[in-house]
């Protein structure tokens, strides 16, 4: 998507060819803002769903550094370099525009992530993309991933895999809608897209270049830009 906006082609047997498009996206629990800094990463906002650990309690783990992590100088990063961190291709809540992309599938539990999810689901749907978001209750990060015999796994896969089957054979039937399932019933739930997160464009931005160290930033070139 993002050679077709800058109208780039690449060498592929001697000729320059357009990078094809897949014919969708279908993603579970993504990790979209890797500096961290939605509030549901930090320690005073209750996540009791969900398990995986917040950089405070990393921290108290005081790893001594060694010649597989770099510590001269320390790295805040464990999977990019700082100053890439707030790259749209890196974070993609960075990104100013999904327009032309293929449809997107994204589903969440009620875990760390799902703050940045629900925004991007939201903007996906701000931009004109197709976009299915599924949010299950009570459930945690990458729930049908681990909990085999709950009935919400069964649910998610059947979603899942309806999305990317739909996506292949027949992407016009794909209808855009979000909804919550319940833990218990299944039952679904429909949300509004703009009433999935209230954080605007503006701000997520500013947290993220605050977060990744980059606050030059937000005096050198207007958020938009970025």
């Amino acid at each position: 998507l993002e050679l077709r906006q800058q109208d780039s082609r690449i060498l592929w047997h001697g000729e320059l060819r357009e990078v094809p498009m897949p014919a969708g996206i279908a993603v579970n629990s993504p990790w979209v803002d890797v500096t961290q800094s939605s509030p549901t990463w930090e320690m005073a906002t209750p996540t009791p769903y969900d398990y995986l650990p917040k950089p405070e309690t990393m921290d108290k783990l005081d790893i001594p550094p060694c010649d597989a992590w770099p510590s001269n100088p320390p790295r805040r990063n464990m999977y990019i370099a700082d100053d890439l961190a707030a790259h749209p291709l890196a974070s993609l809540v960075m990104a100013r525009s999904w327009k032309g992309a293929p449809p997107v599938y994204i589903c969440t539990g009620w875990e760390i992530l799902a703050y940045e999810d629900k925004y991007l689901a939201r903007k996906l749907e701000a931009d004109g993309v197709q976009v299915v978001f599924e949010e299950y209750e009570a459930m945690p990060h990458c729930f049908a991933l681990l909990l085999r015999d709950v009935p919400a796994t069964r649910r998610c896969y059947d979603g899942w895999a309806a999305f990317i089957r739909a996506a292949v054979e027949d992407p016009a039937a794909i209808e855009t809608r979000a909804v919550t399932v319940k833990a218990r019933t299944l039952e679904e739930v429909p949300s509004r897209f703009e009433e999935l997160s209230d954080v605007s464009e503006k701000e997520i931005q500013e947290r993220v270049l605050q977060k990744a160290g980059l606050e030059e930033r937000l005096l050198e070139v207007p958020i938009a830009k970025l």
